[in-house]
This record gives structure tokens, sequence and C-alpha cells, in this order.
């Protein structure tokens, strides 16, 4: 595969929309990330592409459209070209700004949004009256014409010419570009190996001869999909099932000329669901003995019977704990972590391309969808365990990676991921305990058959399977009770080599919580890796014991509190960078806001700039401001203007003086105050520049200020 660059520069303005509206004020948004930088979504650029091809064909030449793009569903005849997103030049670069400057205002999202695009209105007219039809005026967000964004493009070498032959007649992308939006170049040239997020942590930890387990961390570059049985694809699983990385696994053994069948059949095997990572450590699901206090964020009650509510909170209410991820720290408190989530928006175009738009197919399906996946740039933390002959040969296959495409649609857009092995050590011996009080939480789900060969979500039968799996299912009597704190869930899937869905199943869900009290103590074996159920090389059945201490009752503990932002850090404006254009652009705002106060708050003597006598002066100075780019020149005009020897002209030159005095001594100090207000460094502005600046605003505010104290004497004479 050769590793390319698609090269995209926009010779008008563009606006791929994302189909989502964020505010009341704007009907159509382009696509843009949480930093707030546009891009243009790999799946769109993809459609174009293919869109070219088929076009190609229809005027004779030979483009193998489906071979280079794929054809929808077909696992024999994946696409052979792997585009992504296409984002803004230097864009490593300017991450690494709004990283460090995180929690600063100058780099809000809505800000950098704001840098590279601009708002257009638009109405439809009444062709028999010429004028505006009623509710039609609409806005839409275009990015700025010159912008340059550059696509990273992976693609099989026999296939690059005609790829490049598709590139050269790519002309046009996004919404409205049969009038007058989104007209592009497209330069597929060739790329350098894209440098990596965090090239500290993408060394493998060494391999450690006798390895039973392997520990591996994934950083998504992409956002990745991994489809929920409810929901189809417009929901995602929240974490990356066991299956993803069997699969991966077995792809790269069958690449490197193994037999995956022989490697499956030296030991038991099991890939873990790959969950959020925080600090390096894997998350897993509440416990759902768990409790939230009402109205209280900061403490919960852990029960550990039905009746071990502590008699502080008796008169609590109690909810169970909504589906989330936590960790404990070294003080024994609980954190709460989420797993972001984003949903996309994507279209199908008809197949009659005379169809300028998205339309219903003729079952009544939309050609609108969304997708649901998982957001880019979070950490996921999963392992794996086996014989050490499996370990070393699973290591030897993941060692040479260092991106891999996991989930659903990776041929664009979605599914790009770093791994990286974090660690290797030998299994935990299997051990004995004499347990009397412990509790059984599935840090998985489990898929269950019942003595009739049925699945089944019988809390009987999966009691049944932990007593087995843990070697007491022959002491039946000396179980006194068992208290039972249940989730349940849907898990399917599909098989991409059969082409097949896999049976839908009910099954318990992760975090169900099995609290067991005995008469007597028990000898319980405690393998290294607890697993019960089916299909527990796909990351079914993980389960952990924890033995309860004695007469154990229940809890209320603290919620970790979430680290509070430290203090914001200034934003260092250096000449060039993208700080110093954020700073300048605010800057403008900030001071036509101080021009609106300050002719607001004009009292006394400075009042009567802003009374009707004061208009002519205003408006004439206006349009000196048009004409003239500098203070001294708009000075000059003035004189030129009203330097006559006549009473009229002398009350004209005193006002417009009045009103250059004015902007000088308010404009001095802005940009200290702008520096201190928005906590900026090393922000410069020419003295002169913030007064032309100022002058604008305020002479455009008194304007309006002086129309609208005329509107409101004329309603008053009416009245």
């Amino acid at each position: 595969m050769g590793r390319y660059q698609l090269k995209i520069e926009l010779l008008s303005d563009m606006c791929v929309s994302d189909g989502g509206v964020y505010n009341s004020s704007l009907d159509t948004d382009i696509c843009y990330d949480r930093y707030g930088f546009p891009f243009i979504p790999a799946r769109r650029i993809k459609g174009c592409l293919r869109e070219c091809g088929q076009e190609l064909c229809d005027w004779g030449m030979t483009i193998p459209v489906s071979d280079l793009f794929g054809d929808k569903g077909a696992d024999t005849n994946r696409a052979k070209v792997r585009i992504g997103n296409a984002y803004p030049e230097h864009y490593d670069e300017m991450v690494r700004q709004a990283k460090e400057y995180e929690g600063n205002l100058i780099f809000h999202p809505q800000n950098v949004l704001d840098h590279f695009s601009y708002i257009r209105t638009q109405t439809a007219v009444d062709y028999d009256t010429g004028v505006a039809d009623p509710t039609s005026l609409r806005t839409i967000r275009v990015a700025d014409k010159g912008l340059v964004f550059l696509a990273n493009v992976d693609v099989d070498d026999r296939y690059y010419e005609s790829l490049n032959a598709c590139c050269d007649t790519f002309t046009n992308i996004g919404i409205a570009r049969t009038r007058g939006l989104g007209e592009i170049r497209a330069t597929l040239v060739k790329g350098t190996e894209k440098p990596k997020v965090d090239t500290a942590r993408n060394v493998h930890a060494p391999y450690v001869p006798g390895a039973m387990r392997l520990d591996y961390e994934l950083f998504l570059e992409e956002p990745v999909i991994c489809k929920s049985t409810n929901g189809g694809e417009s929901r995602s699983l929240d974490y990356i099932d066991g299956g993803k990385m069997l699969g991966l696994i077995a792809q790269e053994i069958r690449r490197q000329g193994g037999d995956f069948l022989a490697f499956m059949r030296k030991g038991e095997f099991f890939c873990s669901n790959a969950y959020l990572a925080v600090d390096g450590e894997r998350c897993l699901e509440v416990p759902a003995n768990c409790y939230s206090i009402k109205n209280d964020h900061q403490r919960y009650v852990e029960k550990c019977s039905q009746k071990s509510i502590p008699k502080e909170a008796e008169k609590l209410q109690l909810n169970m704990m909504k589906h989330c991820y936590v960790r404990m720290d070294s003080a024994g408190n609980l954190h709460r972590e989420t797993v972001r989530m984003e949903e996309r928006y994507h279209h199908r175009r008809p197949e009659d391309k005379s169809i300028g738009r998205a339309a219903e197919e003729a079952s009544g399906d939309s050609r609108f969808y969304q997708m649901s996946s998982i957001e880019a740039g979070q950490r996921f933390a999963g392992y794996v365990t086996g014989t050490a002959e499996q370990i070393q040969t699973v290591y030897r296959s993941l060692s040479g990676l260092q991106e891999i495409c996991l989930g659903y649609s990776h041929s664009s857009e979605y599914g790009k991921t770093q791994i990286k092995v974090t660690g290797l050590k030998t299994e935990v011996p299997i051990r004995t305990a004499e347990l009397k009080d412990f509790m059984v939480k599935l840090e998985s789900p489990v898929i269950l058959y019942n003595d009739r060969a049925f699945y089944s979500t019988d809390i009987a039968d999966l009691d049944a399977e932990i007593r087995t799996v843990l070697g007491f299912s022959n002491t039946p009597a000396r179980v006194k009770y068992i208290d039972r704190y249940v989730n349940y869930t849907t898990v399917g899937g599909y098989n991409v080599t059969w082409n097949m869905r896999k049976p839908t199943i009910e099954a318990f869900d992760k975090g169900t919580v099995l609290l067991y009290h005995l008469e007597e103590p028990v000898s319980v074996t405690l393998p290294g890796q607890v697993l019960i159920g089916e299909r527990v090389s796909g990351g079914f059945g993980e389960v952990s014991v924890r033995k309860l201490e004695m007469g154990e009752e229940g809890r209320i503990l603290l919620l970790g509190k979430q680290t509070s932002a430290s203090q914001v850090e200034r934003v260092h404006a250096d000449p060039g960078s993208l700080a110093e254009a954020l700073c300048s652009d605010l800057f403008h705002y900030y001071v036509k806001m101080r021009a609106v106060s300050d002719v607001k708050n004009l009292s006394g003597k400075d009042a009567e700039l802003k009374t009707e006598q004061a208009r002519p002066t205003v408006s004439n100075m206006l349009l000196m401001c048009r004409e003239n780019s500098s203070m001294n020149a708009i000075a000059g005009s003035v004189e030129k203007r009203y330097g006559r020897k006549s009473e009229n002209k002398e009350d004209k030159l005193k006002l417009a003086g009045r009103i250059l005095d004015f902007a000088e001594k308010r404009s001095e100090p802005l940009v200290v105050l702008f520096s201190e207000k928005y906590h900026v460094a090393d922000f410069e502005f020419s003295r002169e520049a913030a007064e032309y600046l100022y002058l604008e605003a305020f002479l455009q505010q008194l304007k309006y200020s002086i129309r609208e104290r005329e509107a409101k004497g004329k309603q008053k004479e009416e009245a």
C-alpha cells in the first residue's frame, strides 16, 4: 500500500454540512471537531471520488470503481483505497496549541471555528412580486475560500493511476455545489509518514519469556464504530468488544502465513473487552450494588446485602447508578468516568444523478442516516490471556503494528487506531481460598445455556455456573442466601467472513453482582482468570471475585472529586501563530463591544455626540473611515472638509475634533485591558490600528444610537 495525501484547495466558499443544528441562529452548519477546526469527512470525499470514477466510465475510460472503492456489504471485494478526514494544513500543530491552552476563552471552539469560516444569509425571491418570500431567510456557515485541506490516503499501488484520474475530475464538494459553493482543486501527492500523536507511548513493552497475559492500550485517532444490537448503525457500544481484537489477531496471523485454527487449538485463549483507560488504568462498569443518592454528587451507597443500608442513609432517596465506568484510587474513593460518544450524519445520493439532493427510496427508506461512534482522542485498555506459545505469537503479530483499523466503515472516516503493548506478565496461578462472604461481579456480558440447551437469563443458571467454576457446586446447603443485583443486555454481531448476522441473544450485562453469604467458610477455587459462559474468546464471560470483610455492612462512600481545571494559562500570542490570529479576531470583537458600551454610557457634555445635530458629522466621518486607513489620514480629511471659516463648518470641526479626541483617549488602554481580561501575553497590536478600529466602531454605534432616539421621538409624537 502506498501512502499519499489528497490536497484539497478551496476555490470558493464551501459548506460540507454535518446535518446537525446546534443553535437557533444557524440553519446549516459545517463539520468541525471538538476544538473547532473544520474538516471534510472522508465518506464525503470517497463518495465524490466514486461519482467521478463512474462518470469517467461513462466517458469511455476504464476505471475499476468496485475494486477501488469497494462494494456495499461485500467482504470479498473490500475497497483498495483508504481515505482519512481532510483537515486544514498544519492541523497537528494547531491542535497542540488548542490542547495547551484548553480552558482559555481565546481557544474556545467557536472562536477557532469563526477564524476559518463565516455565516452567510440567503433567501428565496417571489418571481411575481420581485421581493423575498416570507419566512424564506436562511443562514449557512461556510468555510473560507482559500483554505487548504489535507487527507491521508492509502491505496494499492496498482490502482494509483485510476485514483489519480478520479482526483483530476474531482472539482466540487458539499451542498449548493451548483450555485457557487464547493469549488475545489484536488491533487494527489506523495505523502509522508504521519507523526504519531504520542511517540513515547508507541514503544511496545519488551517480551517476557513464558508470559501468559498481554496488556495493550488503544488510542483512537479516528472515531470507532462498534455496532450495538439495539439500534444498528444509529447506536454504538461505548467500548471495543473483544471480538474486534480477536478478529485483528486472526487477520495478522493469517497475513504472516500462520494457521489461526491451529493457534486456537493450543489452549484456551481469551480476548477481553477494551474499556476506557484513564491515566493508564482500565476502568470497569460500576457494580450494580452501588446506589447514587438523589441530589448528592459527592457520595454513594454500596450495599453488601439487601438490608444493609446504613442508618444515616435510611431517609435518603437511593437510585441505581446509571451506566458508567469507574476506577478506584489508592484512598478507596470511586471515580466515575464517561466515554465520549458522537453522532455524525450521512446520506446516499440517488442513482439518478439528475436529482441533486438526497431523496427517499421507493421503499420509503430515507437516504439520510446517522452513525453513532466512540469519539476520537480517547484511550482504551484491554488484555489477552492464553498459553505462553499463544501469547508469544500474539506479541509477534502486534509488535509490528502501530496503526490498525477497528470496527465498521474503517475504509473511510472511522476506525484508525494506534495500538501499544503495555505489559506482559505470567498468569497468576490457581489458588484456593476460604470464603464465607464474597462478591462475584460480571466485568463483561455473560452468555449462558440452561440444561435444555437454550439461551438463559435465569439467575439460577448463573448461580449454578458460578458455583461450578469456583468449585463448590457440591455444597449447596452451605449457602445461606444470595443477594442479586442484575443487569441485562442484548448481544449479537455480524460475521463478515460468512456475510451473515450472528444470533441475537439476551444475556447478563456487565456490572451484575451476586453477593454470596455462606453459613460457614468453604474452600473456593479461584483460577487466575475467572471465565464463565459461552464465546469467552471474544470478550464475554469475564468475572471478578472479591472477598467481603467479616460483618461488612452497607457503607456511604465518597465519589472521587473530578480534577478541577488548573488556573487558566496565559496564551502567548507568538507572531505568525494560530494564537496570534485568534487574539486578533477576538480583539476586533472586544473593541466593538467597548465602543457599544461607551456610546451607551455617554453623559454630561459628551452626550451631545449622540444628538440629532451630530448626525451629519458622524455620517461624514464614517465615509472618511471607509476612504482612509489611518487616524492621521482621517484627521487630515476632517481638517480639509471643515477647516473653512464659517460658523457651521467651525461647529462641525469642533464636534469632529471631540470625537477624534474621545476615540484616542478611550482606545489607548484597550490592548492592555484585553490582555488582562482574556489572559493573553505578548499580544501586539499597533496603537494607530487600535485607534482606527475603535473610531470606526464608535461612529457606527453613534449613528445607530442617533437613529434610535429619532425613532423613539416620532413614536411619542404619534402617541
